[in-house]
């Protein structure tokens, strides 16, 4: 089950960073990958490589673990049946600010034991929107593909409200696609057109490399 969910109820869950991250500091905060000097993050289990952008912090452990209980928790109360996120990685997760993030994540997937990926989709994107529902979160929804780097990758969008639904107080765009075996996916959140162009260049200019062919 994607990590990417667990934002649904931790929209302001993060804090505000205190200081700068050094690079020793960044990496100790990574469960998988490799993180260059130069803020290069190499994933080969996905042949993934993507430039993280000048001045954003790496999400903490203790951040992502906090927000993974509170996710898994309000998933569970929205299906009635527990969840299961062993094989679920965390890969690079970083943020501006409590509005502006980017989360990926990959788990094991294979269509022959798993069934359908792409109706594996279409259960993720239904689940996303009742638990939303389940916590009076008022948002529309958005379904199309785009390709990055040769590989397609379904694009789910959604646009959460304010409690007037007025304004639009957050967006969020899951990227996702089946690579050697594994459900990939990126995940960003924004609530200005600085920061999303910011976090669309960080997708549109992934690089995939040694990608088997589903």
């Amino acid at each position: 089950m994607r990590s990417t969910l667990f934002l649904v109820v931790l929209l302001f869950f993060f804090s505000e960073c205190k200081h700068k991250q050094t690079h020793e500091q960044k990496k100790k905060e990574l469960d998988a990958g490799q993180l260059s000097e130069k803020n290069i993050y190499t994933v080969k289990e996905v042949g993934w490589t993507v430039q993280i952008p000048d001045g954003w912090q790496i999400i903490t452990k203790k951040e992502q673990s906090a927000m993974n209980e509170k996710g898994e928790k309000a998933i569970e109360e929205t299906t009635g049946q527990q969840i299961d996120v062993s094989k679920l990685v965390d890969l690079i997760n970083f943020k501006k600010d409590i509005f502006n993030s980017f989360l990926s994540t990959m788990e094991p997937f294979d269509e022959k034991k798993d069934g359908s990926y792409d109706q594996h989709n279409i259960t993720i994107h239904e689940l996303l929107k009742n638990t939303y529902a389940s916590q009076n979160i008022y948002a529309e929804y958005e379904l199309g593909a785009t390709r990055i780097d040769g590989q397609m990758f379904d694009r789910f969008i959604t646009k959460v409200y304010s409690p007037d639904k007025k304004h639009i107080i957050l967006n969020q765009a899951m990227f996702s696609c089946l690579i050697n075996g594994y459900d990939f996916s990126m995940t960003i959140n924004y609530n200005n057109d600085t920061d999303k162009e910011t976090l669309m260049n960080v997708i549109q200019t992934s690089k995939f490399s040694n990608v088997i062919t589903q």
